[in-house]
Formats: structure tokens, sequence, C-alpha cells
């Protein structure tokens, strides 16, 4: 985090925000940050097209597995959003190879069987799907730099077609574009 000033503040922000709260709030915050170091590692180059894959594709279900804690977050009276979050999260983790390692909790809400199997069943659907798979890579930033990197990587200076350049270009006069030359300038 030395290196990174934006991860560091996000990280401090995070923090002190579940320093406020409960106790689940931390382990809740625990996972965020957790992810906020991956993904930020991810998007530095340091690990290999198929780790960053497997993380990609974690970061998927993951994100189905949170529309579905909304949803029952919201359908239910009287429930705390972060524990609903933190029972999807931890019950969910290692079937699903999820990208967090929280295990436990201190209190569980109403999170029935059913709804985790559903989640579940959507998550592992949607990293199924070839097309939803590189719908969300396509989109999601640390994958992009990898293509960023490869696409670099790709191409030499040398390779590069050889073009006869002068810029600016003459342009017929009374054009709203009319450039002139560097020599038109130099008149004595």
């Amino acid at each position: 985090m030395d290196r990174s000033p934006e991860l560091r503040q996000k990280c401090c922000e995070l923090i002190s925000e579940a320093l406020q709260s409960c106790g689940d709030r931390v382990i809740l915050v625990m996972n965020q940050l957790e992810l906020a170091v991956r993904v930020h590692e991810a998007e530095q180059g340091s690990m290999g097209a198929e780790a960053l894959r497997e993380l990609g594709l974690g970061m998927m279900k993951l994100d189905v597995v949170h529309e579905h804690a909304r949803r029952t977050a919201r359908t239910r009276t009287c429930v705390d959003e972060r524990e609903v979050f933190l029972v999807y999260e931890t019950r969910l983790r290692k079937s699903l190879r999820l990208p967090v390692s929280t295990q436990g909790m201190l209190y569980g809400d109403e999170v029935t069987e059913q709804d985790l199997q559903r989640a579940a069943s959507e998550a592992i659907a949607a990293a199924s799907d070839p097309i939803r798979q590189a719908a969300f890579l396509a989109s999601w930033a640390p994958w992009q730099a990898h293509e960023r990197r490869l696409a670099v990587a790709s191409v030499s200076y040398e390779s590069l077609p050889e073009q006869d350049i002068r810029f600016p270009q003459r342009k017929e006069p009374g054009s709203a574009w009319h450039l002139y030359e560097a020599e038109n300038f130099l008149t004595w």
C-alpha cells in the first residue's frame, strides 16, 4: 500500500467506517479490504492470465451473490443489510470459490437455505455462460488493463508502418482550418 495512495485512502476509509459500527461490519469490511487489495494487485499486472481470469469469475459470482443479498435485505423486515451480505458471503464462499476469506460471523439474519441455493445456482449459471463471462471480463478494469498490456507487448516500434507526416498540413486558403508550415512564420 506504500506505493498506492489511492488504495491506502480506500482502505483507511473502509476501516474508519467499520470501527464505528458492529462487529459484523468489521468482518464485512475485512472482506472488502481483501477485495480492494486483490483488485489493485490485479490492475498492477502482478498475476498471470489464468489467475486473473479466475479472480474475475469469482468477482462475477460475488456480484450475483451481492444482488441476491440486496434483494433479500429489501424484502425482509428488521434485518441488518450488512449481516445479510455477510451470511451470503460466508455461507457461499467455499462452494462458489468466492474471492473472500471470512469464514464466520457474530450474528446471522434470516437468510434461508432456499435463498442461498437460488443465489448459488444463478452465480454458477452466470459463470458458466461464455457470453456473460466475456461481457463481465470486458467490463472489468483489471482485465482491461491486462488486455492493454498484451496489446502493447505485441507491437514494436519497428513493426509500425512508415508514414511521411508533416504537421501542420497545408489547407486551401480561406478554409477554417488554414494552417501554415513553420517556414511561413519565419519571415524577416
